[in-house]
């Protein structure tokens, strides 16, 4: 609650995307990062369901 007794609005953040780019960072270093980190096989989960979700927006089966 605020002084003048109304409740304050939530706030919502975006879920934390392990596979984003920080804009705040240099574009090529992140970039650079992202795929280490593929190649390394970091975060499987997050790429697996970004495939999946890229797959059904194309209508293409996963295989």
């Amino acid at each position: 609650m605020t002084k003048d007794g109304k409740s304050k609005p939530t706030i919502h953040g975006p879920p934390d995307d392990p596979l984003g780019i920080d804009l705040d960072k240099d574009f090529n270093a992140e970039a650079r990062r992202i795929a280490h980190d593929a190649i390394d096989g970091r975060h499987r989960e997050a790429v697996q369901a970004e495939v999946d979700r890229a797959l059904r927006r194309w209508g293409r089966p996963r295989t």
